[in-house]
């Protein structure tokens, strides 16, 4: 019995027949583009597309700060579609943009890379050519492994180690926004999130699953913290011995509760959808739960998305009495790292 089948809950088994449907469209929309009546666009830019299978959880903005930071080339630029905005069309990222005009990731990009341009496009091919227009050579995009309508030739799939893509089935049953079988395009694959305690044993076992669906070399990635960095300037530093209230809004924040517990002294946790929208009214209930706590030193602690929210320059008076802080994320390639950053540079070269 397949294995994804064999663990699944009752509820998600009477959910199968509506993602076999789903499966179905996606199949007949792949056969679209690969008899070429929808039609792919190819682009004279180096183009990188990290991307998923998966609803989302797999790293991508870390993932892709990495390998901006990593290419070596001066005329590189970010690409994103902008999730979550309120705007439409092709839009440059300033430091100081609202994180409804261009969206959070985008926004957290170009804060962590302030001499990088970032722009936001939901059509990737008009968004390139503007791009190109501009004097770039090599433009990443994230999240635009389902974008067909783009003829990319360097693929990055991401999936997560906890769950990876050959262990959940289409949605709404599963977690897969896209099939399985797409895998193939992907010219690299990494399995991120993996644990510290990685070894080569699990790794091997884990490259012949991958090897089943696709002939991408296999890279193993996972994430590393930095220390806490406050939103307002005039917050008093940071302390260890602080009381801590997390708040977060990802995809999965689990992983980002365990390792506040793991480091800080967390009192309690706010959890919320990815992308929230946060409201005054959200700040006004941290501001409450904060004061119940009684030692002298407190602080809330966010995700580096969350962070461009909570700290809306419009917010700045309600805000700059709070302890607002902000956790830094960044990946670390666990294998033979510097291989493959010399393969993605000759590609860009």
């Amino acid at each position: 019995m397949d294995h994804t089948f064999e663990h699944m809950s009752l509820w998600r088994i009477i959910l199968l027949p509506f993602s076999w449907i789903y499966a179905g469209v996606l199949t007949f929309r792949h056969l679209l583009f690969d008899l070429g009546i929808l039609k792919s666009s190819e682009v004279a830019a180096k183009t990188f597309v990290l991307g998923n299978l998966e609803l989302g959880g797999t790293g991508k903005s870390p993932h892709t700060e990495w390998l901006v930071r990593s290419l070596t080339r001066k005329d590189k630029a970010v690409l994103s579609r902008g999730h979550g905005r309120t705007t439409e069309g092709f839009i440059s990222v300033e430091s100081y943009s609202g994180p409804s005009v261009v969206g959070d990731e985008p926004l957290m990009l170009k804060k962590s890379l302030p001499s990088i341009k970032v722009a936001v496009c939901e059509n990737r091919v008009i968004g390139i050519k503007e791009l190109e227009s501009e004097g770039y050579g090599v433009i990443v995009l994230d999240d635009a492994f389902q974008h067909r309508a783009l003829k990319a030739e360097m693929n990055i799939l991401l999936t997560r180690y906890e769950r990876p893509f050959w262990e959940s089935h289409l949605v709404p049953a599963g977690t897969l926004r896209d099939l399985r079988s797409r895998a193939k395009a992907a010219q690299y694959i990494i399995i991120s999130k993996c644990p510290d305690d990685l070894d080569t044993a699990q790794m091997e076992m884990l490259k012949s699953k991958a090897k089943r669906y696709s002939d991408a070399e296999v890279y193993f990635s996972k994430v590393v913290y930095g220390e806490p960095i406050p939103l307002n300037e005039d917050t008093a530093p940071w302390t260890d011995n602080a009381e801590v209230l997390v708040v977060s809004g990802l995809a999965s924040n689990l992983a980002f509760f365990e390792q506040a517990e793991k480091s800080y002294r967390v009192n309690e946790k706010m959890s919320f959808p990815d992308h929230h929208d946060y409201s005054l009214k959200d700040l006004d209930m941290m501001r409450k739960r904060l004061s119940n706590f009684g030692g002298p030193f407190k602080a809330i602690l966010c995700t580096a998305k969350d962070a461009v929210k909570l700290g809306k320059e419009e917010w700045k008076g309600h805000t700059k009495d709070m302890p607002l802080f902000y956790l830094p994320i960044g990946i670390v390639i666990i294998n033979e790292e510097q291989k493959l950053l010399k393969e993605l540079n000759r590609y860009a070269s």
